[in-house]
């Protein structure tokens, strides 16, 4: 059965959700705050006021307190069995772009804190929407974040 996404009351679950909950009403996504929330908002200002299509943005807190972002469409590879879609070296080429412009992009901000940039912090394929370009799932958009420096998040 096709969920109805222009009625913003019908909450969708989407799969995943190791950390908690998510549900997904309109193109809207809901997820109760992780315990860096704070520091994680100011994150996604940041790159909204960068203008980076990588991260979705923040659209506030809804009745339950869960943090409302906005949805971006496309694929996540969730399950072991469904990542070797995107393995493929344009993949991993690409997703090593993406770490590149949030390294960038952040470098020397205060949210940069005592380290050199703000990471990802949990980079994998089950923490990342994919899109089809080319032929080949392309990684568009992730996010989680700590403030470390490039190399040690390299090697995490």
């Amino acid at each position: 059965m096709t969920q109805d996404r222009s009625d913003p009351s019908i909450e969708e679950p989407l799969p995943g959700g190791f950390v908690n909950a998510v549900v997904r009403t309109g193109q809207v996504v809901r997820r109760s705050p992780p315990p860096s929330a704070a520091y994680t908002h100011q994150v996604l200002s940041l790159l909204e006021s960068r203008s980076w299509p990588a991260a979705p943005r923040l659209l506030g807190l809804d009745e339950h307190g869960r943090e409302m972002l906005t949805y971006l469409d496309g694929f996540v590879p969730w399950e072991r069995e469904s990542q070797t879609v995107v393995r493929s070296n344009a993949s991993l080429v690409a997703v090593a772009r993406l770490v590149r412009e949030l390294h960038d992009l952040t470098a020397g901000s205060v949210l940069a804190a005592g380290g050199e940039v703000v990471c990802h912090n949990d980079l994998s394929p089950k923490n990342t929407v994919y899109r089809q370009a080319d032929g080949q799932w392309q990684p568009g958009a992730f996010l989680a974040a700590a403030h470390r420096d490039r190399l040690d998040a390299t090697l995490r």
